[in-house]
């Protein structure tokens, strides 16, 4: 191949970065995505969710930490929401408080744990949903 022919393809591929649209306007978010989106050990805000289960009463998730991150660094806000007559329906959404500003290499994050009634005081017959985005194993979030 010859150096002009790279050359142009290069013109050409920066010129095409320049000339196509952004996907979201300046500052506009996907709809229904937080614009707050924890994603790291230092964001604050709606946790972005891995690993999320609901097991034995309890929920879990990854979070991303360095080190020093612990289950009193987010706050799981439980919203009573309309449900079927007799049982209550709870919206949780939850987000980190607080930043963890370590330097430890936990590229696997740690799990945090909060039980469903000891914590968040949920009993008796209910429905939940959860208002946080949730990454898929391919996200490459970690």
């Amino acid at each position: 191949m010859r150096i002009s022919t790279i050359v142009l393809c290069f013109i050409t591929a920066v010129s095409f970065l320049f000339t196509v649209p952004p996907l979201f306007a300046e500052g506009q978010a996907e709809e229904n995505v937080p614009a707050d989106l924890s994603r790291s050990q230092r964001d604050l805000g709606v946790v972005l969710l891995e690993n999320f289960a609901v097991t034995d009463g309890r929920i879990s998730f990854t979070a991303a930490s360095g080190g020093c991150t612990t289950k009193s660094d987010f706050r799981v806000n439980v919203k009573p929401v309309r449900g079927r007559p007799g049982s209550p329906h709870y919206l949780l959404t939850i987000e980190r408080i607080k930043a963890d500003d370590c330097k430890a290499l936990l590229p696997e994050g740690v799990v945090i744990v909060f039980d469903l009634e000891r914590d968040l005081g949920l009993k008796g017959a209910y429905t939940f949903s959860v208002a946080n985005p949730m990454a898929s194993a391919a996200n490459g979030t970690r």
